[in-house]
C-alpha cells in the first residue's frame, strides 16, 4: 500500500506543477492578438499598392475635392474635403486586384444614410428623377478603359454639383467596364461595350435639384468619337450625330409625389412636355432650344428628329409633290424635324401640325357665323389662329388677347413660318392693321369688356388640360357675354375619347362643367374631331357654340358644294394656302362621333333621349321615301303624311342606316311646296 499511495500522490503533485507551469490570463491573450492584428491593418494600409488615375481631358485634375460631409451645429452640410498631404504619391482610385475603388472623405459615417435638416439644409423626399442615357460611337479604347471612366464620372459629379461618396469601377475579360459611384443624392451607373463603341448610363438623384442641365456635361465627357482606326463600331446605326457620336435619353420622375406637386412639376408625366419629349428614348435628337420662366408661364422650345421614322414629314409632302420616284417619299430626307413649343409642360405648337390644327380650330367657327367682322383670340400669341384669322376677308377687326409678350417673341423668332401672313398682305401676322395685339390677361380684359364679337376663338390648350380642377367659370361667363346674338365660341375640347372612355362628371369634371356653362348660355353645341391633327397619342376634339341655332346650324349642315363656294368667296386669292379645310372636311364635322354619344349618355341620370340609342331590330322600319307623301292639307299648309298605318314602336328612318333629320325654320315652307329636303343654302 505504500509504495501505491505514493505513486498516487507523485502523480498528483505532478499535475498540480504541470498545470501551475502553463496557466494563461486571457486578458493578456486578446491585449496581444488585437495588437498584431492593428499592426498587420497599419502595415497593410501604408505598403499597399496604389495605381493613380492619369491626368487626361476625361479626368479631374482636382479629383479629390470632391464633396464630402461633415457634422456642423447638429446639422448635415456639404463642403468641399481638402486635398490629401501625399496626394502626389496617393492618387485617386486605390486597386485591389482588378477592382479600383473610389473613397471620398467622409468624416461622419453615420450621415449617409440620414435626410438632412429641412428647416437649415436640403430634403430629400421618397421621389427623384431618372436620367437614362445611351451613346453610340464612343471611342472602343476610353471605353476601355478604368482610368478615363472613373475620370470622366468624377468629373460628371463635380460639374453637376452633386456629391460623390464613394466609387467601383470593375475590368470585365476580354472588354469592357462596369462602373456605380454612391451619390448622397442616390447614384450614377454605367456599362460599356469597345467594339460596338457604346456606353449606356443612369443616373438617379433625389431632391429638387433639375437633373437635365446633367444631359450636355454627360454627352462632353462621356462622348469621346472613335477614331478613323477604329472604325464607326460594329453596332453603328446611322443617325444625326455630332463627329459620329449619336446619344439618346429620356429623363423620367420616379418616386411618389403629392397632387399638388405633379401638377407644378413641368416633367411630370402628365404633362405633354413629358410624354413627347423627355420620357421617350426613341428620339435620335433632342435638342432644347429654349427654356425660360416668364412672369407668367415657363416657356420651352424643343427641336426633336427621328432618323428612322421612315418617311419625309407631311408637311414637306403637302408643300411638294416630289418628283414621281422622289426618295423622299420612302426616307428620311434629313431636315430638321420637328419643332414643339411647351407653354407651363403644355404643347402650344408643333410645326409639322400646327397648319392643319388652326384650320381645324378657326375655320369651322368663321363658317359658322353669316359674316364675322369682329373676332377676339383669346391667348393667341402664337400667331396660328390669328393668321386663319386673317384669310376671312370680312373681317375688319381682330383683339389678340396675351399677357405674355415674351410668349409672342418667342413665337416670331423660332416660329416664323407660322407667324408668316404675306398670303393675306404683312410679313407678319401681327402687323397687319387689323389685328390689335393687347398685352392683359383675358380675366382684366374680359371683365371690363363692352364691345360685342361676332366670334371669339380659346386658344388655350391648357384651358382644359387640368381634368380635376375648377373652371374658371367667372372668365367663361365674361367671355360668353362679349358674345353679339349671332356669335359663335370655338375652343380645342381635348383629346378625342373613345367608346368607353368614362362620363365627363367623372374623368373630366371641367369639361363637364364648360358643356354645361355652353348649354346654359348659348342655343346650340358642336362636337368634332379632326383626324389629321395627329399628335403623338390620339387626334383632337374641338367645340363650337352658337347663339343663334337655326342660322348657326344651317350653315353647320350645308352640302359640301355650298362650303367650297364660300371658301372661294371668304378667302378669295388666299383660298391656295388653306391646306385641308373644304367642304369634304366640313362634311366629316357634321356629326359627333359615337365616343361623344357614349360620354354623353354616360351621365347620371342618364337624359331623356339616350333611351333612344341603338336598334331593336325585330321591330318596324318605316322609310322616309316609301312611307311618307307631302300634300296639301287644310287651307294653304302643307304636311307630311303617312302614306300607310305605321305600327307603335316603329322606326321612321332610311332603311339602310340611322340618321338625323334636321327641319329648319325659314326655309321649310319653300322646301316642303317644291318637295325639296336640302338645308337652305349660304
Amino acid at each position: 500500500m505504500g509504495p501505491q499511495s505514493g505513486a498516487i500522490s507523485e502523480n498528483s503533485s505532478g499535475g498540480s506543477l504541470l498545470r501551475r507551469k502553463h496557466a494563461i490570463d486571457v486578458r493578456h491573450f486578446l491585449v496581444a492578438a488585437f495588437g498584431v492584428v492593428a499592426a498587420s491593418f497599419i502595415v497593410g494600409i501604408s505598403l499597399g499598392p496604389v495605381r493613380s488615375i492619369p491626368q487626361t481631358s476625361s479626368s479631374p485634375s482636382h479629383a479629390d475635392s470632391i464633396p464630402a460631409i461633415d457634422r456642423t451645429s447638429g446639422w448635415t452640410e456639404m463642403r468641399p474635403s481638402p486635398t490629401p498631404k501625399h496626394a502626389e504619391q496617393r492618387g485617386d482610385a486605390e486597386t485591389l486586384g482588378n477592382a479600383s475603388h473610389r473613397r471620398a472623405s467622409t468624416l461622419h459615417l453615420g450621415d449617409m444614410g440620414k435626410l438632412l435638416d429641412g428647416a437649415a439644409g436640403r430634403e430629400y423626399h421618397p421621389a427623384g428623377q431618372h436620367l437614362l442615357v445611351d451613346i453610340q460611337g464612343v471611342s472602343g479604347a476610353f471605353l476601355d478603359s478604368e482610368e478615363r471612366l472613373a475620370g470622366a464620372m468624377v468629373e460628371t459629379i463635380l460639374e453637376s454639383e452633386l456629391s460623390l461618396l464613394s466609387y467601383h469601377c470593375h475590368k470585365l475579360f476580354p472588354k469592357g467596364v462596369s462602373c456605380v459611384g454612391v451619390l448622397l443624392e442616390s447614384h450614377i451607373s454605367f456599362h460599356t461595350w469597345p467594339d460596338e463603341g457604346v456606353i449606356t448610363l443612369d443616373l438617379f438623384t433625389c431632391g429638387g435639384k433639375p437633373l437635365l442641365p446633367a444631359m450636355p456635361i454627360i454627352e462632353r465627357l462621356f462622348g469621346v468619337p472613335r477614331s478613323v482606326e477604329e472604325g464607326p463600331g460594329v453596332m453603328f446605326v446611322e443617325g444625326p450625330s455630332k463627329d459620329g457620336v449619336l446619344t439618346k435619353w429620356a429623363h423620367q420622375l420616379r418616386g411618389f409625389r403629392g397632387k399638388e406637386e405633379r401638377a407644378k412639376h413641368m416633367l411630370d408625366d402628365q404633362k405633354d412636355l413629358a410624354r413627347w419629349v423627355t420620357t421617350k428614348l426613341d428620339y435620335d435628337s433632342k435638342i432644347e432650344v429654349v427654356s425660360v420662366q416668364t412672369p407668367y408661364h415657363q416657356i420651352d422650345v424643343w427641336d426633336n428628329s427621328d432618323v428612322h421614322n421612315g418617311l419625309a414629314t407631311r408637311q414637306e409632302m403637302i408643300d411638294g409633290p416630289f418628283p414621281f420616284g422622289d426618295e423622299r417619299y420612302l426616307t428620311f430626307n434629313g431636315g430638321p424635324g420637328e419643332r414643339l413649343l411647351f407653354v407651363d409642360g403644355i404643347v402650344r405648337l408643333m410645326n409639322e401640325t400646327a397648319k392643319t390644327y388652326y384650320e381645324a380650330l378657326v375655320h369651322p367657327a368663321m363658317f359658322a357665323h353669316t359674316n364675322p367682322k369682329k373676332v377676339a383670340i383669346v391667348s393667341g400669341g402664337s400667331c396660328g389662329a390669328l393668321k386663319e384669322v386673317l384669310m376671312h376677308e370680312s373681317v375688319e377687326i381682330v383683339d389678340v388677347i396675351e399677357p405674355d409678350s415674351q410668349l409672342v417673341e418667342i413665337s416670331l423668332q423660332y416660329f416664323e413660318s407660322i407667324c408668316d401672313c404675306s398670303a393675306t398682305g404683312a410679313q407678319v401676322c401681327f402687323d397687319d392693321q387689323r389685328a390689335n395685339l393687347r398685352y392683359v390677361t383675358p380675366e382684366a380684359f374680359f371683365e371690363k369688356n363692352i364691345d360685342e364679337y361676332d366670334v371669339i376663338i380659346i386658344d388655350d390648350h391648357s384651358f382644359l388640360s387640368e381634368k380635376d380642377s375648377p373652371l374658371p367659370s367667372a372668365l367663361v361667363k365674361h367671355i360668353l357675354s362679349s358674345l353679339n346674338d349671332e356669335g359663335v365660341i370655338t375652343l380645342e375640347a381635348g383629346y378625342v375619347p373613345n367608346v368607353k372612355s368614362p362620363p365627363d362628371h367623372r374623368e373630366h369634371r371641367r369639361r363637364e362643367e364648360l358643356l354645361r356653362l355652353l348649354g346654359e348660355n348659348t342655343s346650340a353645341v358642336m362636337v368634332y374631331d379632326e383626324g389629321r391633327v395627329i399628335t403623338e397619342f390620339e387626334p383632337r376634339s374641338f367645340l363650337v357654340a352658337c347663339n343663334n341655332s337655326d342660322a348657326c346650324r344651317r350653315r353647320w349642315y350645308a352640302n359640301a358644294d355650298e362650303v367650297d363656294q364660300e371658301v372661294k368667296r371668304r378667302f378669295g386669292n388666299a383660298a391656295k394656302d388653306v391646306t385641308y379645310y373644304d367642304g369634304g372636311t366640313q362634311h366629316q364635322y357634321k356629326s359627333a362621333s359615337r365616343a361623344w354619344e357614349e360620354i354623353y349618355c354616360h351621365r347620371d341620370p342618364m337624359p331623356e333621349e339616350c333611351n333612344y340609342r341603338g336598334l331593336n331590330m325585330e321591330n318596324n322600319i318605316v322609310s322616309f321615301e316609301e312611307g311618307f307623301e307631302v300634300r296639301k292639307g287644310s287651307g294653304d299648309a302643307y304636311g307630311i303624311f303617312a302614306t300607310n298605318y305605321i305600327v307603335e314602336a316603329s322606326y321612321l328612318m332610311a332603311e339602310e342606316l340611322a340618321a338625323t333629320t334636321l327641319f329648319l325654320s325659314g326655309g321649310l315652307h319653300e322646301e316642303m311646296s317644291t318637295k325639296k329636303f336640302n338645308e337652305k343654302s349660304f
